[in-house]
């Protein structure tokens, strides 16, 4: 590769460095600057109180067939039901704990112990050694699969075998290093996490795929298709075979394990201990949350229900359900949304109504429909379902939607005020007009009575029509034909009414909530501040839910009340519509919202909690809440703000809350169990801090409290001053990616030209002139009968030829070496020239010839000697190469002189290749030595052949460091 070239794959590389940190650094901002949407978990325990048979538990799973949890503690194999405990293996008390654990068959569990041993349990009890029969003694993780068989890893990690139902085991996989985790994909990939990265197992007939090598994997475990791995203190999934980090929890060194839930939620295990929950780009302390910060966690399993059960290690079995998620509908107004009636059909899709609004809602998109011969606005009055029929009373008429069509149809242009249906599928419609009709299947029409005032809503219950109008109750008999007309109390307008199971009436009046069993009226509203209820529901469990100009509330039917969402969380707005959704949903409309609470049968009254915010403290002064119009304005060296809040009426902190957030500075909404927030050293800027207090179901609740102030700026803090930094930065940053490729580039040229000059040398004895020569000369040799000097210089040939290969790829050799293969050198020179020239190598005896030098750094010089000094010369027989190592005075260098009485440096042969020869010989050992040794020194004098024949010839001195050598 030439300079270029290498330069090019410097740049490459350090501008894909520089991508990377640049990429790490904008996810964690977008980390930081995340939208959180809020989740609140219900939180339950297991113990040896509650019949655990130990509050140690190893390993959860749960049987996929009977539904049953399983739960592996150091005394036992549990089966819990969701009521009771049945303890299995206690007679296997040797054991000492459950290690690993998984479902095989309908009513097998295949269990190994700490102690030794796996066995099948099977219900009723009776349990059976595998171990006995196979080779396998204990294993640290079970997997099963689809075929009855299942996989294992064995104690040490060291294999990955498939068990079959027969004990037949097949080894598939041996790893080293140990095998720490593994998982399989539906399709039956199988991964495992090992020290030394993921290895990646396709089938047997495929090569194992290895990924992110020489990287200590934790965990591992496929989630819908794709595979998720911990490295660290950082969460990893595989996409599209990429290796993609999802987080990186800084607050933590490493993970332990980890499991994604179905809702893509993450729950982590840190090495140090505790439990974290990653959703949403937010890290939450679940275990701070539940007030066990040191809890010990030894596995985390989710059941069919969405339940997350968690083994601990002392504190039995934890559990957490998703208690409320809010969600909001896209589609939707912002204001002015007035919704009062509705219907789910089983299509899965809301029909929503209400002043100036009908919408089509469906997997959290609503939309407003086109409706046919309506081109005004519509007011809704009800509506009604009948199988995956909606009938909606408008003002402009009554309109039909049939589920999962998209459309409407217009059936009639009367004006309905309301309409309920019998068991018996006969419709009962009371007209604006307030005359009542029933309409059978056909569609006939039969008048039943008039209503005298204006009708507000009907129920059809206990075998009878019940109308509310504005001020009188209307009871129509249908076999009877009968009809009673009744007052109604305090001249209440009826809103909404529902039956319970005892098939007492429940209504939500414009005085409040009132019950009514056929004969008498019953308030459960105190004093006359009682809200104006909207609208009522009833869950499964017999409760009531009603929304209020008050909020939401919850009651039973004694008529006790909690507040579940406040007034001041729902921003004062009504609470105009409550549905009974799906799954034990309810959907819930305001005036300007509309959202669902997910599993409502899980909700438990509380208290609302108030925030009561004292003094804040900034640059020395005090400003309190009713001081919050007056501009705060901090100079840019005193950031510190502190503020003291307190929450009343909270049941316990457990339960509640106090969140605050820093805007801009911090988006998301933060908790906290303190009574001071602490801002220190805030960079200039303009800030609002809001605050609420909000329980378990508030997530939605609005800020109760909000303070603006500013940090000034200081004359730095410009945005000329910023770009001029960013500038600087990116200066700097080029430089440092520069000064990188220079040395990059310096370090591979210095190597290359070593490489280049060591075989440049080599080169020399491997010159087609210098092989021809030497066997014309040994063939000479045999020519004349002289075999014992021919073997002789044979033997000489070979080891030079051997010694040179052998040093190829080394840059030292010792002095004994080298005088060895100089001697072979010149011996086979002699035989070229006829032993035209003497030679002597010489050590000083105060020199260790085991000492190491640069390879071919003598010989470039003889061979000068000879060819540029001693073959030019008249006479041969008289020419004489001496090569002597010694030490210099201060012992500091090693001296190597290479002394010729040839011709010198003046001597031409009518062509300059000769000097040339020299000239490139000497440049080639010069720049060599200034490579290895910076300390080196070369010394050459040289005398014509018109001086003295004792006094001319050539003489090269080689000055080596000792040190140099010595650290060589």
């Amino acid at each position: 590769m030439n300079s270029s070239k290498l330069t090019a794959v410097s740049e490459r590389q350090s501008l894909t460095d520089l991508m990377r940190i640049i990429k790490t650094l904008f996810a964690t901002v977008l980390l930081c600057t995340g939208i959180v949407r809020a989740q609140v978990f219900l939180h339950g325990q297991l113990t040896a109180k509650d019949g655990l048979s130990h509050n140690v538990v190893y390993r959860i799973a749960q049987h996929p067939e009977t539904g049953y949890m399983w739960f592996g503690t150091n005394n036992g194999l549990n089966r819990y039901n969701g009521n009771d405990f049945e303890v299995y293996g206690k007679n296997i008390s040797a054991q000492q704990g459950v290690l690993a654990m998984a479902p095989v068959d309908s009513q097998s569990m295949l269990v190994s112990f700490f102690g030794g041993g796996i066995y099948r349990f099977k219900i009723p009890e009776s349990s059976t050694a595998i171990s006995a029969t196979t080779d396998i003694k204990l294993a640290i993780k079970i997997l099963p699969l689809s075929d009855g068989s299942t996989l294992l890893i064995t104690s040490k990690g060291e294999h990955l075998l498939k068990l079959h139902p027969t004990n037949q085991i097949d080894t598939l996989y041996t790893s080293e290093p140990a095998i720490i985790d593994f998982a399989m994909s539906p399709e039956g990939v199988v991964c495992l996490a090992t020290k030394q990265g993921l290895i990646i197992l396709e089938n047997q007939q495929s090569p194992p795929v290895e990924l992110m090598t020489d990287q200590h994997i934790h965990w591992v475990e496929f989630v819908n298709g794709e595979l998720w791995f911990a490295k660290g203190n950082e969460i990893w999934k595989l996409v599209d075979s990429v290796p993609v980090q999802i987080v990186r929890i800084s607050t933590i060194e490493s993970i332990h394990l980890f499991s994604v839930d179905s809702k893509g939620a993450v729950w982590v295990v840190p090495s140090s201990g505790g439990l974290l929950f990653y959703a949403n780009e937010r890290v939450i302390d679940l275990a701070a949350q539940i007030d066990m910060p040191d809890v010990v966690i030894q596995d985390i399993t989710e059941d069919s229900n969405g339940t997350v059960w968690i083994a601990t290690r002392g504190d039995g079995v934890l559990s957490f359900q998703l208690l409320r998620s809010a969600s909001g509908y896209s589609g939707l107004p912002h204001k002015s949304l007035y919704l009062w009636t509705g219907t789910q059909l089983p299509s899965g899709e809301l029909i929503l109504g209400g002043d100036n609004s009908l919408f089509v809602c469906k997997d959290g998109k609503c939309r407003t429909p086109e409706l046919p011969g309506i081109d005004a606005w519509v007011f809704v009055y009800g509506m009604i379902s009948s199988g995956n029929q909606a009938i909606i009373n408008t003002n402009r008429g009554v309109l039909s939607y049939e589920g999962g069509t998209g459309s409407f149809e217009l059936l009639s242009e009367d004006v309905l005020i309301s309409m309920v249906e019998s068991p018996e599928g006969i419709r009962y419609a009371s007209f604006i007009d307030g005359a009542t009709y029933s309409i059978d299947s056909d569609d006939t029409h039969t008048f039943l009575f008039h209503c005298h005032s204006r009708v507000q809503s009907s129920i059809f219950h206990n075998g009878h029509l019940t109308i509310f109008s504005d001020s009188s109750l209307y009871n129509y008999y249908p076999g009877s034909e009968t009809l009673i007309k009744e007052s109604l109390p305090n001249t209440f307008v009826v809103n909404d009414v529902i039956e319970d199971h005892t098939g007492k009436l429940w209504c939500a009046t414009s005085r409040g909530l009132y019950s009514y069993d056929g004969f008498q009226w019953k308030s459960f509203s105190k004093g006359s501040s009682a809200p104006n209820c909207k609208s009522l529901s009833m869950d499964s469990m017999n409760r009531i839910w009603i929304g209020t100009s008050n909020g939401l509330l919850l009651s039973d039917t004694l008529g006790n009340f909690e507040t579940i969402l406040s007034a001041e969380v729902l921003n004062n707005e009504e609470v105009g519509l409550l549905l009974e959704g799906q799954n034990g949903d309810l959907h819930v409309g305001t005036d300007h919202h509309f959202f669902t609470l997910k599993h409502i049968e899980s909700i438990e009254s509380v208290s609302s909690p108030r925030l009561l915010v004292g003094a804040l403290n900034a640059g020395g002064n005090s400003y309190h809440p009713h001081h919050r119009s007056i501009p705060i304005r901090l100079p840019h060296e005193n950031g510190n703000v502190s503020l003291s809040f307190d929450a009343v009426n909270l049941q316990s902190w457990k339960n509640s809350r106090v969140e605050y957030r820093l805007l801009p500075r911090q988006e998301q909404w933060s908790e906290t169990k303190n009574k001071t927030l602490v801002f220190n050293a805030l960079p200039s800027n303009d800030y609002v801090l809001e605050m609420r207090a909000v329980n378990a179901y508030e997530a939605n609740k609005a800020a109760e409290y909000s303070l603006s102030f500013a940090v000034n700026h200081p004359w730095w803090n410009h945005w000329l001053a910023r770009l001029s930094g960013i500038l600087i930065l990116m200066a700097v940053m080029v430089l440092l990616v520069k000064t990188l490729n220079d040395y990059q580039r310096k370090k591979y040229e210095q190597r290359m030209n070593t490489e280049m000059l060591k075989m440049r040398a080599l080169n020399n004895y491997l010159n087609p002139h210098f092989l021809s020569n030497a066997l014309n000369s040994i063939r000479h040799l045999l020519r004349q009968h002289k075999v014992s000097e021919a073997m002789e210089y044979i033997k000489q040939f070979a080891y030079l030829l051997r010694k040179n290969l052998e040093h190829l790829n080394t840059n030292s050799i010792s002095i004994q070496e080298e005088e060895s293969l100089l001697n072979a050198y010149l011996a086979i020179e002699q035989l070229r020239f006829d032993n035209h020239f003497q030679h002597e190598f010489t050590v000083s005896e105060d020199l260790d010839k085991s000492l190491q030098i640069p390879f071919m750094v003598i010989q470039p010089f003889v061979e000068n000697a000879i060819w540029h000094g001693i073959l030019p010369l008249e006479s041969k027989e008289a020419g004489m190469v001496s090569v002597h190592l010694d030490q210099t005075k201060d012992k500091k260098h090693l001296k190597i002189r290479i002394r010729d009485n040839g011709v010198g440096f003046e001597y031409k042969t009518g062509s300059e290749e000769s000097e040339e020869g020299r000239a490139s010989g000497i440049a080639m050992v010069s720049s060599r030595l200034s490579l290895m040794d910076k300390d080196s020194k070369l010394l050459i004098t040289s005398h014509s052949k018109e001086m003295p024949s004792a006094a001319r010839g050539t003489c090269v001195e080689v000055l080596l460091s000792m040190a140099k050598l010595a650290e060589n």
